[in-house]
């Protein structure tokens, strides 16, 4: 385990919270994140995809990202002093795995409105 603030902003990595999340970006008190839980199963693996290839093995960098049109309804800022549970950075090789864990939990939809919801923002283009 890992203090969330001390290792997101060293660099970016995938970690677990109560989602799955690749950390995109962070300053002195946030970070941003894309929440693959946003989307359904199929979509989570094209996006960490397209994520994988346009990061590579570098920073973030969100001009490139902004073009992922599925990550557009994934993206959320966090601040550090909201999280209060453990954070384990997840390994390079696990990374599949992760995305695929039951871990959505919503409390006002069901998970496939929020799935649809996801679907229809990026392929309009919001």
């Amino acid at each position: 385990m890992l203090s969330l603030r001390t290792k997101i902003q060293k660099n970016s990595t995938l970690l677990w919270c109560v989602s799955v999340d690749y950390v995109i970006g962070s300053d002195k008190d946030t970070f941003l994140g894309c929440n693959f839980h946003y989307l359904n199963p199929r979509f989570r693996a094209i996006l960490l995809d397209k994520l994988t290839a346009k990061i590579g093995g570098s920073m973030p960098n969100w001009s490139k990202l902004s073009k992922i049109r599925e990550i557009a309804p994934t993206v959320k800022r966090y601040r550090f002093d909201h999280i209060d549970k453990k954070v384990i950075q997840i390994k390079e090789d696990e990374k599949e795995m992760a995305i695929f864990l039951p871990l959505e939990r919503f409390r006002k939809s069901s998970k496939s409105a929020v799935w649809s919801d996801s679907k229809g923002r990026f392929w309009n283009g919001i």
